[in-house]
């Protein structure tokens, strides 16, 4: 099972989006943030988890340039969201959307997500992502709060 709307809120994933905005200027296109909170926002409002055909809507050609340690804590705390889904995982999952829109500004293309944050983890790190061990920190930063 995906999160619920509570975790959502509770993980303040809307503040991740909003600090990735340090470029105000108008867009001629959305942005892969903006169509991240606006995902968001959308199944907030409707009291969902998922977005239809969310992964398949996400805007390819977003040249907006981001700062790859607010990625990276993005994913990894997008990724404490996931409940290892593994044989539920659906791609159109908001936290799917979310983290691919990540994926997309940081790599270039979305990641393969098995349904794990583990397996996730160690598939970017043993293929030698750029930035996959900011991801890797961030994510045990995150991982350790919760446990304190």
């Amino acid at each position: 099972m995906g999160a619920s709307i509570q975790d959502l809120k509770d993980m303040h994933i809307i503040d991740d989006l909003d600090s990735m905005d340090s470029d105000k200027k108008p867009h001629a296109t959305t942005t892969l943030v903006d169509y991240a909170r606006e995902s968001l926002e959308q199944c907030l409002k409707e009291q969902v988890t998922f977005v239809k055909d969310g992964v398949k809507n996400i805007p390819k050609h977003d040249f907006t340039i981001y700062r790859e340690e607010d990625l990276a804590r993005g994913i990894g705390n997008i990724l404490k969201c996931c409940r290892n889904c593994k044989y539920e995982h659906f791609d159109d999952c908001i936290v799917n959307v979310i983290r691919s829109c990540y994926e997309v500004a940081l790599f270039g293309e979305a990641q393969y997500y098995s349904g794990t944050p583990f397996d996730y983890l160690v598939s970017i790190t043993g293929r030698n992502l750029k930035d996959a061990h900011l991801i890797m920190k961030e994510y045990r930063k995150r991982k350790k709060l919760l446990q304190d």
